[in-house]
């Protein structure tokens, strides 16, 4: 069996400014080979403070794009916000995100996607 001529390439990096509570996350990705030619590019923004004496509060943005990452000629995209509130006291943290998805094919037609998740995390 011959061998197949494949290149995958990815990478990611993050980075806090701490001062000023601003932060980045960028990653991308591409993979060649014989069948696929996908691609995608990733990049999130965020904000942390503290409004409150209680706990940190935080804020973000991200977006996503890919190209032939189901198949050939299709198109993902996905944007989503989130927060974050910290209780330092009882080393618990409230989140709520939204998303919107959506995806398109050639010979498919689908229908966007709404995604909300709200809940709490405790530290013990």
């Amino acid at each position: 069996m011959p061998a197949v001529d494949t290149a995958i390439i990815d990478g990611s990096f993050s980075v806090l400014h701490q001062p000023t509570g601003l932060s980045l996350t960028m990653a991308t990705g591409f993979e060649n080979s014989p069948t696929t030619d996908g691609r995608y590019i990733y990049g999130k923004a965020g904000y942390q403070t503290d409004f409150f004496d209680f706990g940190t509060t935080a804020f973000s943005l991200d977006a996503y794009w890919g190209q032939d990452i189901g198949a050939l000629g299709s198109e993902s995209r996905s944007i989503g916000g989130q927060f974050v509130q910290n209780i330092d006291d009882f080393q618990t943290e409230f989140y709520l995100g939204a998303r919107v998805y959506q995806y398109h094919e050639a010979a498919t037609d689908f229908r966007d996607g709404v995604a909300v998740l709200s809940g709490a995390r405790l530290k013990f």
